[in-house]
């Protein structure tokens, strides 16, 4: 039996192995604009699991995503460019602050549902866009530019290719705690509440702290992304 299951759990280790090598050798194969561009769905990747959550496991229509990763990114650029603050604490602040603003998004989502949350959190993100369009604070239309590079232990992180490493191993481990939230009691009530929220409410699920779950961890995640966008 024993040996059975070793040979059940090979292919998936063998598999991350490959996978993990051709994570490690793909910048070698890439010109300047590829590595860019690999960045940037690195980044999209990361949204792309805080939607999951909230949309695919727990069944909240979130339209905010990017409400959320441009809350942390303008925060990051603002604490950094005009207050003066280091890069992490800059990224550290913003990340609070992006996961206190999916608090408050997923307000709605405590009242309604469906295509109507739909409607609210994309006029949300939408209202977002326009203020950062027009806010000086916030640059205008032409934006935040000198944002600082992340200073890591002495490394150049002005080069995208070594920069593309960081996001790697950042979008791998947020995707390995994505996968465990899923797997927990929270991740399978949730999945519950998505099904059927009466019943899961009747087998003792909290469906508003559920809710306000999925909205915070989706904005966590949005943030997260928008602190590890080349500049």
């Amino acid at each position: 039996m024993t040996s059975l299951l070793r040979h059940r759990r090979t292919p998936g280790v063998a598999t991350l192995a490959a996978l993990v090598l051709i994570a490690w050798l793909l910048p070698y194969q890439l010109g300047g604009y590829a590595i860019h561009v690999v960045n940037i769905a690195l980044v999209f990747a990361l949204l792309a699991i805080g939607m999951g959550l909230a949309m695919g496991i727990a069944g909240q229509i979130n339209l905010a995503q990017v409400a959320f990763f441009g809350v942390s990114a303008y925060a990051t650029a603002i604490l950094t460019t005009d207050k003066g603050l280091g890069f992490w604490p800059a990224a550290l602040i913003a990340l609070v602050a992006t996961a206190l603003i999916g608090l408050l998004v997923g307000i709605p989502a405590l009242r309604m549902q469906s295509h109507y949350l739909g409607i609210v959190t994309l006029g949300l993100a939408l209202g977002f866009i326009n203020w950062t369009t027009n806010a000086k604070t916030a640059g205008g239309a032409e934006g935040i530019s000198a944002i600082p590079v992340p200073p890591m232990f002495g490394i150049d992180l002005s080069s995208e290719y070594l920069y593309y490493y960081l996001e790697v191993v950042v979008f791998a481990i947020a995707l390995a705690f994505g996968l465990f939230v899923v797997r927990t009691g929270l991740g399978r009530r949730m999945m519950a509440m998505r099904d059927d929220p009466l019943a899961a409410g009747a087998v003792g699920a909290e469906i508003p702290l559920l809710r306000m779950t999925a909205f915070m961890l989706s904005s966590v995640f949005g943030g997260l992304a928008a602190s590890c966008t080349p500049g």
